[in-house]
């Protein structure tokens, strides 16, 4: 194993084992649940705010300050132990959980990290030995001697625009757009598994735009990617030979009652604990304590867009939230645009993407735009959407007949 220090420092931050603000920011090692299981039976994610964090030191040169934050598996006397006599919430008598002494808990986080270090560095020298080093790997990254293995959750982001790129194409593309109640705006990425990738703001902090459109935009971004399809859909007879794109605002109509998906809105449910985890300060930055983690969720009105890259192939959603459900499809679509992922159009190899609005909107520019046409239902309730996949218009409603065409 001959694995260079760089290496295994970009290994580790890929992995989402090591999180840093900035390239000249403490590293900090994140302790997720799925390796947090392994050492402390009984621990939930809803325990991290009860775990110590001391300091070590890590002798590896490339970081740019040595110090690293090891969230380690001590966690207080609450959860090693109750009352006298009685068992804590990891099972552990209190006598025990009383006795574990500092230099015991230095020991036992060296040994994690000692375990993780190594299994990067294996993974760097197994990359130079192979010579791809794509970072596209779908494994867990192996183990070293049967030890914690390295996550590899976020690696399929790796194709994805950044934190800083999102943000700064969400700021422009909201100012481009003049329809709805003009708010600042959230937006989210997730990858093709629906991991989480990125999640930005448009405002001076995270207060200026409403706190609860966070978890929806990644709701949108979580319900594009999970119903639109690409060529690859198709064998056998079946499938989508040129892919199928749906965005939530396609939805809206179907999910009513008596409509064909109806229900379809609660088949998913948010991840309550990934969408509320970490300190909110951290809401809308590169360090979202979303980023890494599936947020799930079905989302059935308009902001939510598939991501579709060169080839037509789906590489993730794109979801966008914070105005009237119109504006938020506007932007998103602003969005997607400026972020160079909205391949759906015919090339000399390839034809179209279709969506609802090419297929029965007669918008062929712009296949999964959103369709104004529902017209009052006699009856009363949600008027009827003579394509089955139509959206309310809101206030100050734009032409979504105008917004830039799908790229080839």
């Amino acid at each position: 194993m001959n694995a260079k220090p760089a290496c295994i420092v970009s290994a580790l931050l890929d992995r989402g084992v090591l999180v840093s603000a900035s390239p000249r920011s403490p590293l900090h090692l994140a302790f997720p649940a799925v390796l947090a299981a392994q050492w402390m039976p009984g621990y939930s994610r809803k325990d991290r705010d009860k775990i110590s964090s001391p300091m070590l030191l890590l002798g590896l040169p490339s970081a740019p300050l040595h110090k690293i934050r090891i969230v380690s598996y001590h966690v207080n006397q609450e959860l090693y132990s109750g009352s006298r006599g009685s068992q804590g919430k990891l099972g552990y008598p209190t006598w025990q959980g009383e006795m574990m002494s500092r230099k015991r808990l230095l020991i036992q986080t060296a040994v994690i990290l000692t375990a993780l270090t190594v299994t990067a560095a294996s993974v760097c020298a197994d990359d130079d030995n192979r010579g791809n080093g794509n970072g596209n790997g779908n494994g867990n990254g192996g183990s070293a001697a049967g030890l914690v293995p390295v996550p590899s959750n976020n690696s399929s982001c790796a194709g994805l625009p950044s934190y800083t790129a999102l943000k700064t194409a969400l700021v422009n593309a909201v100012a481009a757009e003049s329809s709805g109640l003009n708010n600042q705006m959230w937006a989210t990425l997730v990858d093709r598994n629906g991991v989480v990738c990125a999640v930005a703001f448009s405002g001076t902090n995270r207060a200026a735009q409403w706190p609860g459109s966070r978890v929806i935009s990644a709701q949108k971004a979580n319900t594009a990617n999970s119903f639109s399809l690409d060529l690859s859909s198709n064998s056998n007879g079946s499938g989508q030979p040129n892919g199928l794109s749906l965005s939530t605002a396609n939805l809206f109509s179907a999910v009513q009652p008596g409509g064909s998906l109806f229900g379809l809105q609660a088949s998913n449910p948010v991840d309550t604990d990934v969408a509320y985890h970490g300190s909110s300060n951290n809401y809308g930055t590169a360090n979202d304590p979303m980023v890494g983690e599936k947020i799930g969720g079905v989302n059935v009105f308009g902001g939510g867009l598939t991501l579709y890259a060169t080839g037509h192939l789906v590489v993730g959603g794109l979801g966008v939230s914070g105005d009237t459900s119109c504006a938020d499809h506007f932007i998103a679509w602003r969005l997607r645009h400026a972020l160079g992922f909205d391949h759906m159009g015919a090339t000399n190899a390839l034809a179209a993407v279709p969506g609802p609005a090419s297929l029965f909107g007669g918008d062929p520019t712009h296949p999964d735009n959103i369709i104004f046409d529902i017209s009052p239902n006699p009856s009363g309730g949600v008027g009827v959407s003579a394509s089955g996949f139509g959206h309310p218009t809101c206030l100050n409603t734009g032409n979504q007949k105008a917004l830039p065409d799908v790229a080839p």
